[in-house]
């Protein structure tokens, strides 16, 4: 299975997948951190409110 099938057959319906990257190359170490999450349909947009039991600052 090839990724954009496999991220696509693993987020649940109703739900966006999002993939964040940061990558840091000091000297004489590189890492990078890759976070896969699936975010609620419409979350985020301007207006739009949290899903129910969403953490907010």
């Amino acid at each position: 299975m090839r990724g954009a099938a496999r991220l696509a057959a693993m987020t649940p319906p109703g739900f966006t997948p999002r993939i964040d990257v940061t990558i840091t190359d000091d000297d004489p170490l590189a890492q990078a951190f890759v976070v896969i999450s699936a975010w609620p349909e419409g979350w985020g947009a301007a207006g739009s409110p949290p899903p129910a039991g969403a953490v907010t600052s």
